[in-house]
């Protein structure tokens, strides 16, 4: 598998953009290196076990089913997202803990055999144990990866928000699905392909700023180092020069110059509702602030405004969320 900057760190699924208010809880993984993925010859396991392959992830060792039957998904949806792409009979998975629970571009009648576990912050464990999973995929540790690996063998995939297509083909590197990953990323290049070359007749010779700005009065910019700059790359998006950078940018509204561009898709506010009015706010800090105005994509009436709902989130069906929110929000 090629990788061109993993960075093993166990963070929440829901995690910045449109989040950019607040940093979520993480808990860094001590793993750094590619994952290490052996083989159990069924000779060497009791007759009534199923072959396993023992792999190496982000929290320690699990013997992975060949075939898994019965699999839940912890950590919010990305996890979910991997699942299902890989096809993975899903039996359990948490929510998110506000409206919608599941990611709007995730058809739901993919999970009409699964059962809610819970918050993806706190799942329910005692619903996890009467499922009976032989694996449970996790995206980040809250604290309770021994409670959950008793259940059954538990991989907690690594989510180093740096690259999507790396993140997805690590993960299935883990569960043993690389063939499924890699017909997944070619029809979603397929996709891409196709924007790409709608976008190209309006943007060509452009620049476009990515950003979002939080209830702390804070702005991200979603550089060319994250899981949104890779897919505006992939796109073929031109990206002004100051955006062009291996981790994404947090700056205080002094230093709204570094938003400039010629076209600016953007999100404001917190994806958490109970924090609408703050999120209204944070967007007057900066709409209302006489540098705003001299930003060139506000002089020329390009600021597109983006669903936070879709850009906020991370997985790989998300990249068909952020597409169709493109076409609609920037091809009208």
């Amino acid at each position: 598998m090629t990788t061109k900057r993993i960075m093993f760190k166990l963070g929440l699924a829901v995690v910045l953009f449109g989040c950019t208010g607040t940093t979520p809880t993480q808990a860094p993984a001590t793993a750094t290196a590619p994952p290490v993925v052996t083989t159990a010859p069924a000779t060497q396991l009791p007759p009534t076990e199923e072959p396993c392959r023992e792999v190496t992830h982000a929290a320690g060792d699990s013997c992975v089913p060949a075939n898994p039957q019965r699999v839940v998904t912890l950590g919010c949806q990305t996890s979910l997202e991997y699942a299902l792409a890989l096809g993975l009979p899903i039996v359990g998975h948490d929510v998110a803990p506000w409206p919608p629970e599941i990611p709007p571009y995730v058809d739901a009648s993919r999970l009409a055999g699964s059962k809610s576990v819970g918050s993806c912050f706190e799942p329910d464990l005692e619903l996890v144990k009467p499922l009976n999973p032989d694996l449970i995929i996790y995206t980040f540790d809250a604290g309770n990866y021994a409670q959950v690996s008793a259940i059954a063998p538990t991989v907690v995939l690594p989510v180093g928000y740096l690259s999507y297509r790396d993140d997805f083909l690590t993960a299935a590197e883990l569960l043993g699905r690389t063939d499924e990953a890699n017909a997944h990323l070619a029809a979603l290049d397929s996709r891409i392909a196709a924007l790409k070359a709608k976008l190209a007749l309006k943007f060509a010779g452009k620049t476009v700023a990515v950003f979002g700005t939080g209830t702390d009065g804070r702005a991200t910019i979603e550089t060319t180092g994250t899981y949104v700059g890779e897919l505006m790359t992939d796109l073929g998006l031109e990206r002004p020069a100051a955006q062009v950078a291996e981790e994404r940018l947090r700056i205080s509204l002094e230093q709204i110059g570094l938003l400039d561009a010629d076209v600016a898709f953007a999100t404001f506010g917190y994806t958490d509702p109970s924090t609408a009015e703050a999120g209204a706010e944070t967007k007057a800090q900066y709409t209302e602030n006489a540098l705003w105005q001299t930003l060139k994509f506000v002089q020329d009436n390009q600021l597109i405004e983006m669903d936070k709902s879709v850009w906020s989130l991370h997985g790989i069906f998300w990249a068909d969320g952020v597409l169709q929110d493109l076409e609609a929000k920037a091809l009208p």
